[in-house]
């Protein structure tokens, strides 16, 4: 799928960009990123089963929950952040609940938080640390 969107927004022959397919909470990657940018699987197991059938029905579930409180990617990537970003390099994700944004500040206590960004309905939706 991620050769196809690299297709889609034309730049498969861009050597700035670097597209790695892997198991995060397993892999780590190889080399360091000036930007890391990642929607993970943030609504935890419970509120997975209040979500709208659209929603369920569309996306897949690992896509949409990691099966616990959803904080597991970014407890993940707080810990191998720093050896795979630029010092000079930021991570911008994606969250769900404002509720969240505590939560994911304490994951990444140990790096200098930017802001939290709103999205097009003017919702916190997306958080940025270097």
């Amino acid at each position: 799928a991620f050769k196809n969107n690299q297709k889609k927004i034309n730049c498969e022959n861009n050597l700035n960009i670097n597209i790695q397919q892997m198991d995060i909470m397993i892999d780590k990657p190889d080399k360091v990123y000036d930007i890391i940018i990642c929607n993970p699987p943030y609504i935890s197991n419970a509120d997975y089963l209040t979500l709208d059938p659209d929603v369920i029905n569309y996306d897949p579930q690992e896509a949409l929950t990691d099966y616990k409180d959803g904080l597991s990617f970014y407890i993940r990537l707080a810990e191998i952040g720093k050896k795979i970003k630029r010092n000079s390099g930021s991570i911008i994700m994606e969250f769900g609940m404002e509720k969240q944004i505590i939560m994911i500040k304490n994951i990444f206590s140990n790096y200098n938080f930017i802001e939290v960004h709103n999205d097009c309905n003017n919702m916190p939706r997306v958080i940025e640390f270097v």
